[in-house]
């Protein structure tokens, strides 16, 4: 053979080389081939939903939930009511909110809110609830394709079993929050992937338009794929599905923001940084598990690093899992966030996926390898034993959810009699309404017909843009203040023990309010600027 053809052997040698090189990754990812046939569906269906549907619809008053732990609820739940009832009307894809956050946490969870709502002809915190439990169970559904496509049957059903019966899973599904929607997505593009690369780069940008911490993830699965794999099909899907979602978000939020990436800078510097908390001393027991937080951070990225260099199948899956634990105690063991630590946060919905991904790993020990190591293991049923006792054992988690307040309704003692006493006073125009008015926007819908357009938040008031103390140079001021008044067509003024500056306007001002009616320290003032 003479030199050409030797140097030309030699060259499709190496690219055949580089090509099983780069397949070779792409090839585990694959998995096996899963048939999902209609009775095993409906069966893990109903294993997930049935718990959770038992548990919101015969252990909790679905108006409240029973708990304090997610107030947050009706903050999504005003964001997704006034985008459909104001916001769209202010100009494209506009949220709204009384509080000034409706940006804080994504744009996907709103919208798909309005939808539901306009489809409905209701705004109930039911469906709010039905979005999170419906997610759940698709999740675990997922969970069931991915487990039979990495190792088997067994573990899929293992994983499923435990998942469904977890009690900080059906917690969590029933609450209304947004992360199981999160969630979901993000299991989507690991079921999708890698068959379907761009369609899993969709999901993944999908994902990080719900809640802050995804733009993290999902980035963090994009930029180790570009790592991991030759296959420059495959890595430019995922890249351009995710890039074809985030670029134009991006843009959305510095139109609407001045910031185009809003929700993670503010969520850094509000959680992380620490600007909403004060800078307090730990107790003992916040720093021992602070201390506690640092050590699973670290033993997190060592265990990531040895997947990154030994690179198994189901990678996509396993970082998801390790990024989200690592994420976690990285905030509440380095970040100003261990602030906030308190007991619940072990059955918080924070913990809702890393038990579900260590669920997961468990199934996989207990029913995949062990028994193909051990034959013993197999003959015995030792798995499945051991999986009975891990279900059985975690519903002592009830308890640790009860005694940590999980089931103390949220204000409800407050708000409702107040909505009453305001609804009783209405006589049409707007309502100048305190800020973190959710559960009272809540209550004046549901319970008194009063629509979220006629709301007016306090945040959107002349104080919130007058610079220093406006009664300061009141007669400079005073037209600004009366002309908003008018210009919102404001019939009644709330005023709560939090509104300073409209307290001392009733007293400055008194021919232009009359207090008609109050509630603890809360005073409903009709206001009648033609007296003036």
């Amino acid at each position: 053979m003479n030199d050409k053809h030797k140097r030309h052997a030699n060259l499709t040698k190496l690219t055949v080389d580089h090509d099983d090189e780069r397949d070779e990754q792409i090839n585990k990812d694959q998995g096996k081939e899963v048939t999902f046939s209609f009775w095993v569906g409906l069966a893990v269906i109903l294993l997930a939903l049935i718990p959770r549907f038992f548990f919101l619809f015969f252990k909790t008053d679905i108006q409240t939930f029973g708990s304090f732990w997610y107030g947050d609820v009706f903050h999504h739940w005003l964001i997704g009511y006034l985008t459909k009832e104001i916001g769209l009307h202010q100009g494209f894809l506009r949220l709204w909110d009384l509080k000034g956050l409706e940006y804080y946490w994504g744009i996907l969870h709103p919208l798909l809110l309005v939808v539901l709502f306009t489809l409905t002809r209701s705004a109930d915190i039911l469906i709010v609830r039905l979005v999170s439990l419906v997610s759940g169970v698709i999740s675990i559904a997922l969970i069931y394709l991915i487990v039979c496509r990495y190792w088997n049957r067994a573990a899929a059903w293992g994983a499923v079993i435990l998942t469904s019966l977890s009690p900080i899973g059906i917690f969590t599904d029933a609450s209304g929050m947004t992360d199981p929607l999160s969630t979901m997505l993000m299991l989507i593009a690991i079921y999708v992937w890698p068959k379907r690369a761009f369609l899993a780069g969709i999901f993944l940008g999908l994902s990080a338009l719900n809640r802050a911490e995804y733009w993290l993830f999902s980035a963090g699965l994009v930029f180790l794929t570009l790592f991991l794999y030759r296959n420059w099909d495959k890595r430019l899907g995922v890249f351009a599905g995710w890039l074809a979602i985030i670029l134009p978000y991006m843009k959305y939020l510095l139109d609407w923001t001045g910031n185009a990436i809003y929700p993670v800078w503010t969520n850094f510097f509000a959680t992380a940084k620490g600007e909403w908390f004060e800078g307090k001393t730990l107790t003992a027991q916040q720093l021992l598990y602070t201390h506690i937080s640092q050590g699973i951070f670290i033993a997190t990225f060592l265990v990531t690093a040895l997947i990154f260099w030994q690179r198994p199948k189901a990678k996509w899956i396993w970082f998801f899992g390790l990024m989200n634990i690592g994420f976690v105690s990285f905030m509440l063991g380095f970040t100003a966030y261990k602030e906030s630590w308190m007991d619940r946060i072990w059955v918080d919905r924070l913990m809702n996926w890393p038990q579900m991904f260590v669920s997961l790993l468990l199934a996989v020990l207990l029913l995949y390898w062990l028994p193909r190591q051990f034959s013993l293991w197999r003959t015995l049923r030792v798995g499945w034993l051991a999986i009975i006792a891990l279900v059985l054992s975690s519903q002592l988690l009830w308890q640790v959810i009860a005694q940590n307040g999980g089931f103390v309704p949220y204000k409800w003692w407050f708000f409702r009699p107040l909505a009453k006493i305001i609804a009783e006073s209405y006589q049409g125009g707007s309502i100048l309404v305190p800020t973190q008015a959710d559960f009272l926007a809540y209550a004046l819908y549901k319970y008194n017909g009063i629509e979220g357009k006629n709301l007016v938040g306090q945040m959107f008031g002349p104080f919130f843009y007058i610079e220093g103390d406006a009664f300061t140079n009141w007669e400079e001021n005073k037209e600004t203040v009366k002309n908003f008044f008018r210009q919102n067509d404001i019939r009644l003024m709330i005023v709560s023990g939090f509104s300073n500056d409209y307290r001392q306007l009733a007293e400055q001002e008194p021919t232009w309010f009359t207090k008609v009616n109050h509630f603890q320290e809360t005073t409903v003032f009709s206001v009648h600027l033609d007296r003036d």
